[in-house]
């Protein structure tokens, strides 16, 4: 019953906004009345009205023409200065409801403009219902983006100790700028500038946080996934950090440090992966990007075709570490090569392996904690880890403290 009340609800307010939108005899007093909640169907008090108005918009195809124009009408609401001028018997629930629905509708083309005006203005305050009016602006300004305007703004809202018109926090920011188009002319492109300076706040603020390469791979993946099948991501992020100069273990978070570049007949590959092939095997440096993280390569056919057969274990193994030290990542290397059958006296890699010679107990735990992971998963054994070790000549104490650990 419950269910049929609504739908015959959403029917009626379909009717409503259709036959609004249809007429040239209206004006803002009834966007005013209906965002107070007069002459709008029987619906009841447990939702603010714009949640009404939204389920008014057909989901067919006549969608995008009644989102946008709505929008227009919100539009000539806003450009009466409602911040200002304060209309209805209760201000704060209009300006509450018309600046939701404007966020909701993402109509840049129509609301952009006369929404930057609002925040320029800088008179808007009050709540409804605990929210401030502010907040409910924010949301829309960051919807109704048609160029990079805001960044600057979004720039100076981080938190700073200070209370300003708008304040954003660093996830906000991150949503800020994957919504946001670099210019009016680039409309459905990322902007890239923008997007970068926003991880690397994020990354700032995970810096000490335990999952914080957990929770970076997911934001990362949420930027990516606002622009399904463009096909430079992984060149796009990576350039931006080395450009960014991002830390350390947030480039070891990036979705690909194995990209091969056509034009160039190079790979910009992973340090770690580098190191790991054969000093039998031929290749030239090109560059260094990340502060050394990445290295571009010109490789041989057979080292190329080598590096290939390996690269996919060491990228499924880097993206799947959840320990936040820069040393765990070691113990992705040390699965990778198990896997792929390396010995650490045939290439580079051996070097850095028997520094961990030098390391105390507590930091061996770090390189450990995901090697014990896939021990425990059957994935590799615990005579594996013991012979890499011993391949990489580590002192008898290291070697020792290693068995104990594995065995536990």
């Amino acid at each position: 019953m419950k269910e049929l009340m609504e739908s015959e609800s959403v029917q009626r307010m379909r009717t409503l906004v259709s036959h609004w939108l249809a007429s040239n005899d209206w004006n803002t007093s009834q966007l005013i009345d209906w965002f107070q909640g007069y002459d709008l169907p029987a619906l009841g008090h447990e939702e603010e009205p714009y949640l009404w108005l939204l389920r008014g918009i057909p989901e067919t195809h006549k969608r995008y023409v009644t989102e946008k124009g709505v929008a227009a009408r919100l539009g000539m609401l806003l450009k009466e200065k409602p911040d200002l001028k304060r209309p209805g018997k209760r201000p704060d629930q209009v300006l509450y409801n018309l600046l939701m629905m404007s966020g909701s509708l993402s109509c840049p083309d129509e609301l952009a403009d006369p929404l930057f005006e609002m925040l320029q203005r800088g008179k808007l305050q009050g709540k409804w219902r605990g929210v401030e009016l502010r907040t409910a602006l924010k949301a829309a300004l960051m919807s109704n983006q048609k160029d990079s305007r805001l960044l600057p703004i979004w720039e100076e809202a981080l938190p700073d100790g200070k209370q300003g018109f708008l304040n954003i926090d660093e996830y906000e920011f991150i949503d800020a700028a994957r919504l946001m188009p670099p210019s009016s002319a680039k409309r459905g492109e990322p902007a890239l500038d923008a997007i970068s300076k926003a991880l690397l706040a994020i990354s700032c603020k995970l810096e000490k946080e335990y999952e914080r390469r957990i929770t970076y791979r997911s934001i990362i993946a949420k930027v990516i996934n606002t622009y399904p099948g463009r096909p430079t991501w992984a060149t796009d992020l990576l350039c931006q950090a080395d450009k960014d100069r991002w830390s350390v273990w947030s480039v070891e978070c990036l979705p690909s440090l194995y990209i091969p570049i056509h034009e160039t007949r190079s790979t910009l590959t992973w340090r770690y992966l580098v190191s790991c092939i054969p000093r039998s095997k031929n290749f030239d440096v090109v560059r260094k990007l990340c502060r050394d993280q990445v290295i571009e390569v010109k490789m041989s056919d057979d080292t190329a075709r080598y590096v290939d057969s390996i690269a996919g274990t060491f990228e499924k193994n880097r993206l799947a570490n959840p320990y936040p030290s820069e040393r765990s990542v070691l113990g992705a290397i040390i699965t990778s090569m198990i896997e792929t059958n390396i010995d650490p006296r045939s290439a580079p890699i051996g070097d850095i392996l028997r520094s961990i010679g030098g390391y105390a107990n507590e930091q061996i735990d770090d390189i450990l904690d995901p090697i014990v992971d896939r021990v425990n998963e059957g994935d590799i054994s615990k005579d594996n880890v013991v012979q890499i070790a011993r391949e990489s000549m580590l002192p008898a104490s290291t070697l020792s403290y290693i068995e104990s650990r594995i065995a536990a």
